[in-house]
């Protein structure tokens, strides 16, 4: 918002409605020469880049742990089963 002098008599309390200050984003870029644009266009992309990176590691990560978690519960399951088992046997034996 910097860029744009007619932009300076809006109050800061407007920059907290993410519409007015994409529309001040948008009204930035207006004013950037080709070579500024194209670098803010690098930037922007890297950063959905990154952000896209960091969605997959977190959806890798909760598949993960939801395969941890149902090998771990059929383990659980096994142990409980086989003592659940052995004591059957043992009153029958009894």
């Amino acid at each position: 918002m910097k860029n744009a002098p007619t932009l300076e008599i809006v109050p800061s309390t407007m920059e907290t409605v993410s519409e007015i200050k994409q529309a001040f984003g948008i009204a930035n870029e207006t004013i950037l020469n080709p070579e500024e644009l194209a670098d803010l266009e690098e930037r922007e992309m890297f950063i959905l880049d990154q952000q896209g990176v960091l969605l997959k590691g977190i959806e890798k990560g909760i598949a993960q742990g939801r395969e941890q978690n149902i090998a771990e519960g059929r383990e659980e399951g096994r142990e409980k089963g086989l003592a659940l088992g052995m004591r059957e046997k043992s009153l029958e034996i009894a």
